[in-house]
């Protein structure tokens, strides 16, 4: 989600899709797509910090742990810094409400329901 926040043109609507399957190798595959503008987005973030593949085949649980807490850390941070006090939401349009008039209720009730 994160990510999405530092590509996306948060002026547009942005569609949502979740996901989980098991694909054809058995494998489950879950997560979420974003699309805007009729195009699914590019997740790239330039400048995420990075490791290649061969450090986390040396590294330690503790030291992958620690650099997936920087990376969160660091998410965070650029969120903070380029996308919150920069957006705001308008509040959300209320439905309107039908009056009923005491003593009223049972018949529209059975009105409705039959």
């Amino acid at each position: 989600m994160m990510k999405c926040l530092l590509v996306a043109d948060l002026s547009q609507p942005i569609y949502v899709k979740p996901y989980d399957f098991v694909g054809t190798d058995k494998r489950r595959a879950m997560g979420v797509s974003f699309r805007q503008n009729g195009e699914k987005l590019t997740l790239r973030v330039e400048g995420t910090p990075s490791q290649d593949a061969a450090w986390f085949k040396t590294a330690g649980s503790k030291n992958i742990k620690r650099f997936f807490e920087d990376l969160n850390e660091w998410f965070v941070n650029e969120v903070t810094a380029k996308v919150v006090g920069s957006v705001s939401a308008s509040a959300p349009v209320a439905a309107p409400v039908a009056k009923v008039e005491e003593g009223e209720l049972d018949s529209q009730l059975d009105a409705l329901l039959g």
